[in-house]
């Protein structure tokens, strides 16, 4: 893969990410009983969206 196709990956990557853990975070308002169990997934979607995308970077530069 070229340097410029990692560098899309890695935005989109986080991008999906982060987007996937904030509508986890406002669709667990609904749940009654499990809200801190959907409020953890939407955090954890948020923080691999931190991780992916710096490690894409990192292969992109190598």
């Amino acid at each position: 893969m070229s340097t410029s196709q990692l560098k899309f990956f890695a935005f989109t990557a986080t991008a999906l990410c982060i987007a996937g853990g904030l509508i986890t975070i406002l669709a667990s308002q609904r749940v009654i009983h499990e809200d801190f169990i959907w409020a953890g997934i939407g955090v954890y979607c948020i923080g691999k969206g931190f991780f992916v995308g710096p490690m894409l970077l990192s292969q992109a530069k190598n």
